[in-house]
């Protein structure tokens, strides 16, 4: 009987024992994991705020690639995507790249606020000013040169244009040859005479 009593209060004892080591496990499994999510969102913060403070002195030292790839990383938030695009902008720029340099700039909002907002809200305004400026003289150039060759005869002109810019011809001496056609246009004017040559509808040569 004695032994039969040991073996039922130590199995109870046993069993006493199980749940305060499985009571023990479970809190201490649950403390865990709370601290493992809060430690892992304040490395998170903390890698945020190390990246953006690097960022920063980068841009300082106008070491614009490093400071892009460092931006890269987070240019989903507002504070970086200005200095992403800042940065990318300015290394495009010291590289020559300037068909990018752009795109960069354009997407930078026009209400940024973060860091060196001033410095790259004026550096975005002047550049595209200054590039708008630049293609208009662009344009204005090509258009009076346009309009300037429209008025003379250029090796390599259409045959067509000889009479826009001529007038009628007084004579056209015309040659077929081996399937192609020479012409020679004869212009009197007052004291000379001027001739252009065409062959197979394209100015080749002309004599004043």
């Amino acid at each position: 009987m004695d032994n039969k009593k040991a073996w039922k209060i130590g199995k109870i004892f046993l069993v006493i024992l199980i749940v305060i080591l499985g009571i023990g496990f479970l809190a201490h499994f649950g403390q865990s994991k709370e601290d493992f999510e809060q430690q892992a969102k304040d490395k998170s913060g903390e890698k945020f705020y190390k990246a953006y403070d690097e960022t920063v002195d980068l841009i300082n030292n106008k070491d614009w690639y490093d400071a892009a790839i460092r931006a890269s990383r987070y240019k989903g938030n507002p504070e970086f995507k200005g200095m992403y695009y800042y940065a990318s902008a300015k290394d495009a720029e010291a590289k020559g790249y300037a068909a990018s340099i752009e795109g960069y700039l354009e997407d930078i909002p026009d209400d940024y606020a973060g860091a060196f907002a001033d410095e790259i809200l004026e550096y975005k305004r002047d550049y595209l000013e200054t590039k708008k400026k630049k293609d208009n003289a662009m344009k204005q150039a090509i258009k009076e040169d346009e309009e300037e060759r429209a008025k003379h005869i250029y090796i390599g002109d259409p045959e067509s244009k000889i009479r826009d810019v001529m007038g009628e011809p007084d004579d056209i001496n015309r040659t077929v040859n081996s399937g192609k056609v020479r012409k020679q246009y004869v212009f009197c004017r007052s004291h000379k005479n001027i001739y252009i040559y065409t062959e197979n509808g394209i100015v080749t040569a002309f004599q004043d």
